[in-house]
């Protein structure tokens, strides 16, 4: 059986684009898809909770712009990819999702746990 899993991602990109299985390429963040091709990885980036995630932004996910407008946090089902995440240590999965189950708007409770999360990190 499939397991829940959570990410963020721009929302003017389609949730159904995970689906594709031609589109399940993860590369690292910032990385442009015609730059460095070392870094791409068969399947999705995600994290098993929603506080695995907050704690990978607010840690490894350091440029990712969480606090802008636009971004979406996705719940979907998928089935764990035999390829290595680059964060492994920071709690990031590779997956190939089978099911979207959820896009909303990354509300207030997330960014605080985004930003609870930074603090601990940060030792505040």
């Amino acid at each position: 059986m499939t397991q829940t899993y959570f990410r963020v991602q721009s929302g003017d990109r389609p949730a159904s684009d995970l689906l594709d299985a031609e589109q399940q390429i993860s590369r690292a963040w910032g990385k442009d898809h015609l730059e460095d091709r070392g870094t791409d990885r068969v399947g999705v980036s995600v994290c098993a909770t929603r506080e695995e995630l907050a704690q990978y932004l607010a840690t490894y996910g350091a440029g990712i712009p969480y606090g802008m407008p636009g971004w979406v946090l996705v719940e979907l089902r998928g089935d764990i990819s035999d390829d290595q995440p680059l964060d492994s240590e920071g709690g990031e999965l590779l997956v190939h999702p089978t099911e979207i189950m959820s896009v909303a708007a990354i509300d207030d409770e997330f960014f605080d746990l985004i930003g609870a999360a930074y603090d601990t990190a940060m030792g505040v």
